[in-house]
């Protein structure tokens, strides 16, 4: 572990477990629906937005959050914990 990270940054790097269990590319016409997760307790989940934007949803603590991600934004939470979903995958949105 870099300990100079950790100290930055705390409890937030030592009680998250590495799960590389799972990667999804998503394309225009792709929709996730409202879901929990299956990897462990306490794993984060990355969506990260390459290329084309998506309409992005996540329930922390039941309350809804709706967001546009654009290619390079990311968006990080529990996935296990987290309800969230993909509403769609815009076509024509990449900056490419």
């Amino acid at each position: 572990r870099d300990q100079a990270l950790q100290g930055r940054l705390g409890s937030a790097v030592a009680a998250r477990p590495w799960n590389d269990t799972e990667v999804l590319v998503s394309t225009p016409g792709t929709r996730l629906t409202r879901h929990r997760d299956a990897q462990p307790l306490g794993s984060l989940l990355f969506v990260f937005c390459a290329g084309l934007s998506a309409e992005s949803r996540a329930w922390p603590g039941s309350k809804l959050i709706k967001r546009r991600l654009e290619s390079g934004d990311v968006m990080v939470l529990d996935g296990k914990r987290t309800q969230h979903a993909i509403q769609q995958v815009l076509e024509h949105s990449s900056p490419f």
